[in-house]
């Protein structure tokens, strides 16, 4: 039996963001939009701690939806339950099939999409996979070559 090691997914939420543009005193009365400073004021964000999950599969990094995160790893994607941190579903690409390095993940309209590349290969290559968030299909793939 084959133990990996295991990592934690962590979700935050942001409680405040500080950072506005004032208006300059008459402007509006004149409608004439403020230039905008070149150097604006960072923003600033402050988070706390909602939960942490045990989840054996984010080895490279996660994406996350209303009720779910996707845990990504080189060659497989797991669906995770928010609630509860449960796998409920996986993908898992073919040994020697041509996932080599999936490392990152965002959803966005029902879609995860996966940043992929051939590491350590060479030459180089990349591409973003795009699977189905609900069946984690493999519904697509955009290659940006070598």
């Amino acid at each position: 039996m084959i133990r990996r090691p295991r990592a934690i997914v962590v979700v935050a939420i942001a409680l405040t963001a500080v950072g506005a543009v004032g208006a300059v005193s008459g402007a509006a009365e004149r409608g004439a939009a403020e230039p905008r400073s070149a150097a604006a004021e960072p923003q600033e964000l402050e988070a706390r701690l909602l939960r942490t999950y045990d989840a054996f599969d984010a080895n490279q990094g996660v994406g996350v939806d209303r009720s779910y995160f996707y845990a990504v790893d080189n060659t497989s994607i797991t669906k995770h339950s928010r609630e509860t941190g449960a796998p409920l579903l996986q993908f898992a690409g073919a040994e020697g099939g041509p996932l080599i390095h999936m490392d990152s993940g965002a959803v966005h309209r029902g879609l995860l999409y996966a940043a992929h590349s051939n590491y350590s290969e060479s030459p180089m290559e990349s591409s973003v996979e795009v699977f189905d968030a609900r069946t984690l299909k493999h519904v697509g793939s955009h290659s940006f070559g070598i």
